[in-house]
C-alpha cells in the first residue's frame, strides 16, 4: 500500500513507515539527511506522517548497513532498540541484506540481528554491565544503566492510571542526570513484567522502547539470577530479553505499516 501525504514547504519525501512493537518510525528512501525542523515536522502526529523518530539506513564499507537515528524533536540519538529491529526489516526490504542474519553499525557501535520468523527479529544489544542503585524523592527502587542510551528502571506497585508523563518528566530532568535519561516504570506480575516508558527526545510516554525494555529485563534478570525475561508493552506486544553467555538480546515483532510519499 502506498499513501501520499501533504508535506511541509513542498519537500517531497518517499518513505516507509515501520512499526517496532508499538514504536513507529519513518524511513526515508534515497535521502540521507534532513534538517532538524524537517525531522520535527515529519514526526508531528495528526498534521504530517507522524512517528517516534526518523531513521536513515545507509550502505557501509565494512557492515551490511549503518543506521542513524533522530528523535522526533530533531535530536540525534546514539541508539534505539525497536528502531534498530525496524531498520533490519527495512534493510531486508531494500535488499541491503539477503540472509536471515545481519551485522550493522549504529551510534553505539556494532550490532548483530537475526530473523526468527517473518514477524520477529532478535537483536544483540550493547550493555556495559554496569548498573547503579539509586533513590529519588519518593521512588526508592531505581536502577540506572546504559543499554545503548541512558535509562532508569523504576519499580512501582501499579501502572494502571499512573501518570507516566508527570513523573517521567520529573525524573528525566532530575539534576542527577546531567544529560537527562529515559525513564521506565515497571510493574511485576508473577514472572512477567509490564512496562511504560517516558522517552527522552520524544519528551512523552511512547507505546514502547526497545532499549528501555532491555534495561528492565536486565535489571529483573540480575535480581532473579535468570537468563530470560518476558515483558509486555502498553499495546500488548510480547517482548523477550535474554542473556546468552554474557551477550544480551532483545526479541520482538516489527512490521511494515505502509510505503508513502509526501507532496
Amino acid at each position: 500500500m502506498c499513501r501520499k501525504l501533504r508535506s511541509y514547504k513542498g519537500v517531497n519525501l518517499k518513505f516507509y513507515k515501520i512499526n517496532g512493537a508499538g514504536n513507529d518510525f519513518i524511513f526515508p528512501i534515497d535521502k540521507e539527511n534532513l534538517t532538524e525542523n524537517e525531522i520535527k515536522n515529519y514526526c508531528r502526529r495528526g498534521v504530517s506522517i507522524g512517528g517516534d523518530g526518523i531513521i536513515f539506513v545507509k550502505k557501509h564499507a565494512h557492515y551490511d548497513f549503518e543506521m542513524i537515528y533522530y528523535n522526533s524533536d530533531g535530536s540525534l540519538a546514539q541508539f534505539c532498540g525497536n528502531g534498530a529491529r525496524s531498520a533490519v526489516l527495512f534493510a531486508k526490504e531494500r535488499n541491503l541484506i539477503s540472509k536471515d542474519s545481519t551485522n550493522f553499525l549504529a551510534g553505539d557501535g556494532e550490532h548483530k540481528a537475526f530473523f526468527i520468523d517473518r514477524e520477529n527479529i532478535k537483536l544483540q544489544m550493547n550493555y556495559s554491565k554496569k548498573s547503579q542503585k539509586i533513590s529519588i524523592n519518593n521512588f526508592e527502587d531505581i536502577t540506572f544503566l546504559n543499554t545503548g542510551v541512558e535509562h532508569i528502571v523504576v519499580y512501582i506497585n501499579s501502572l494502571k492510571d499512573f501518570n507516566v508523563n508527570k513523573y517521567g518528566r520529573e525524573l528525566r530532568y532530575n539534576p542527577m542526570f546531567p544529560k537527562g535519561t529515559n525513564v521506565n516504570f515497571v510493574e511485576k506480575n508473577g514472572n512477567k513484567l509490564s512496562i511504560r516508558t517516558y522517552e527522552r527526545g520524544v519528551e512523552s510516554e511512547t507505546y514502547a522502547c526497545g532499549t528501555g525494555i532491555t534495561a528492565a529485563g536486565i535489571v529483573e534478570m540480575e535480581r532473579l539470577g535468570s537468563n530470560e525475561i518476558d515483558l509486555k508493552t502498553v499495546l500488548g506486544y510480547s517482548m523477550k530479553v535474554s542473556n546468552e553467555n554474557g551477550k544480551f538480546f532483545l526479541t520482538g515483532p516489527a512490521n511494515i505499516v505502509y510505503k508513502g510519499e509526501t507532496y
